[in-house]
């Protein structure tokens, strides 16, 4: 089984942007002295606790850091763009490094109301999305060379394009349709044999210690719900549970269950599962932490096990 990364440029509390920027490279830069398939960079608009805002961008200078290792996005938000720019970007990659590159199109729209202002789409968040079936046909002609506009820089090959989905038949057939890979998601992503399964994935000496890793994104994702704004990661020790409401405990408790965390052969238990419910052929590993000497020693734990998965 092959095992990739996704990084989202997740702030810390007391660390920069900039800083969370250079982190994903770097991260990069040590998925690939550890064997992962790929590293993958995501798109979000105008979030305080995610930097990660241009995934081509970021591709381009995770790939120039490194020299073997697939890069790319999961994904590029399909209707925050014009087609052709979605195209141009994954050509342009293409064209600077040549059968690396994997791209990831998903239907997101803008987080909040005013971020789709921002990005001049309709503020509700159906209508944004609307048109994403007609615009991910329009991506997928323009790198096939099936347009009456010529797509610049052209390319012999165009990367390899993935859908991302919660695993809905309507979006199985659309990649199925247009000859699409399949990233699945979700807390339980349906079977889809070959497909590639993202799971938030942490892992520690003990499982108390992969809890504290995996914890603050999702303390995180549950006060974005109440808020409308997902914040900068906080260190573990400065999440206080008296703060929450009943409610809000239930939600992360959750929120936990439906993330793989605990020693390495509890993590070696769930992964084999996770791959056998799915039909998974390749994990790709999501998730951030405000502990970054913890997080790495989690990729190198983690790589370790998905390698043993693979046999």
């Amino acid at each position: 089984m092959r095992y990739s990364l996704l990084d989202r440029a997740n702030t810390v509390e007391g660390s920069t942007d900039a800083e969370a920027v250079q982190a994903v490279v770097d991260r990069a830069q040590l998925a690939e002295a550890l064997g992962y398939h790929r590293f993958l960079v995501a798109e979000h608009h105008g979030v305080p606790g995610i930097a990660g805002s241009a995934p081509g961008i970021l591709t381009a200078a995770v790939g120039q850091a490194t020299d073997t290792i697939r890069v790319g996005t999961a994904g590029i938000m399909v209707p925050d763009h014009a087609p052709i720019v979605v195209a141009e970007q994954a050509a342009v990659l293409e064209s600077l490094f040549p059968r690396r590159v994997d791209i990831g199109l998903g239907s997101s729209p803008g987080f909040t109301p005013a971020v789709r202002r921002a990005l001049r789409q309709s503020e509700d968040a159906g209508e944004a999305r609307a048109g994403f079936a007609a615009d991910l046909s329009e991506v997928v002609s323009y790198l096939r060379g099936e347009t009456s506009v010529t797509l610049r820089p052209s390319v012999d090959e165009p990367p390899s394009l993935f859908l991302l989905t919660g695993g809905s038949s309507r979006s199985l057939e659309m990649a199925r349709q247009l000859g699409l890979g399949i990233i699945l998601g979700g807390p339980r992503p349906a079977y889809v044999e070959g497909a590639v399964a993202s799971c938030q994935i942490a892992v520690a000496e003990t499982r108390e210690e992969a809890r504290a890793l995996i914890l603050p994104e999702v303390w995180a994702q549950v006060l974005s719900r109440s808020t409308g704004r997902f914040m900068p990661l906080r260190p573990v020790a400065a999440l206080d549970e008296a703060e929450l409401t009943a409610q809000q405990r239930q939600r992360i408790a959750r929120g936990l269950a439906a993330t793989v965390y605990g020693s390495p052969d509890e993590v070696t238990a769930a992964v084999t599962a996770l791959a056998e419910r799915t039909g998974a052929v390749e994990i790709l590993v999501t998730g951030g932490s405000s502990d970054p000497g913890g997080q790495a020693r989690s990729d190198e734990l983690l790589a370790e096990i998905l390698s043993a998965v693979d046999g």
